[in-house]
């Protein structure tokens, strides 16, 4: 089933701050909370959690982008 949100309906829309932090509060609530944590620089993403599917990549920009805002850098942990 395709997300709904501003990414699935159109990639290369322009998406807002606030429209990504909304993605990711409901989306991915445990990303939202890293990169939230004002504790720790760099918040990790294993590979094979998002590459199944177009919601999963949208979801990867969204998870991106938001630690990017929050000041966070990503590292992308390859299959173990």
């Amino acid at each position: 089933m395709p997300l709904e949100h501003p990414i699935a309906n159109n990639l290369f829309s322009e998406i807002t701050d606030q429209e990504i932090a909304q993605i990711v509060a409901d989306q991915l609530p445990q990303w939202k909370q890293a990169c939230d944590n004002p504790s720790g620089d760099i918040v990790v993403i294993q590979q094979e959690v998002f590459w199944r599917s177009i919601d999963d990549a949208e979801l990867l920009y969204a998870a991106i982008r938001y630690a990017g805002a929050t000041g966070k850098t990503v590292m992308i942990a390859p299959k173990i």
